[in-house]
């Protein structure tokens, strides 16, 4: 079965989510669970791209990555769902690079929008704040992040469905390429 076609369910829905994510600031379920279920299930039919063990482990690996950036609030719950599935659809080692891009991706977003809505001090703290949590083991315990005034929490948060969904692109198109070399 062509790649296009395999992958055609995975990137129509992941931009469904960076869409909806945009406008609401959240990730519908149905997205989310649905990925999942169909990654797992892909893997049963002899076409698919990864074995069942690996969309199991890719699940698990998409669902624990984001989740410690959800303990710490720097992600949504539905951040952390999606990421899960995408790991379902392409097994654990490439969504571990779809989420290392995804990460690079959403900081340049949160650049963006701190810029335009004028608030890159707050940004610059809380990112170094949160760094500094990650890189010393204190996933729980980070220090207070100093709170964004003047901003609606639509403007405070990060539609990081976007980041999610182009960096998986990136990953998929990635090992299509390099597979047929």
């Amino acid at each position: 079965m062509s790649s296009v076609i395999y992958y055609a369910p995975l990137i129509g829905l992941l931009l469904w989510a960076a869409m909806v994510d945009m406008r609401a600031r959240r990730v519908p379920n149905w997205i989310s669970f649905g990925l999942a279920f169909s990654g797992i299930m892909l893997s049963l039919l002899p076409w698919g791209h990864i074995t069942v063990s690996q969309a199991a482990l890719g699940l698990l690996v998409g669902f624990a990555l984001p989740f410690a950036l959800y303990l710490m609030g720097a992600v949504g719950a539905g951040d952390v769902k999606l990421v899960a599935g995408v790991g379902a659809w392409i097994g654990p080692l490439p969504v571990l690079f779809a989420f290392a891009c995804a990460a690079v991706v959403g900081m340049f977003l949160a650049i963006g929008m701190s810029i335009q809505q004028g608030r890159v001090r707050e940004v610059l703290r809380n990112s170094l704040l949160l760094g500094a949590s990650v890189a010393g083991g204190s996933v729980g315990a980070m220090a207070r992040p100093v709170p964004v005034t003047g901003a609606s929490s639509r403007q405070r948060t990060l539609p990081f469905a976007v980041a999610i969904a182009s960096a998986t692109i990136v990953v998929v198109v990635s090992l299509r390429v390099f597979a047929a070399k």
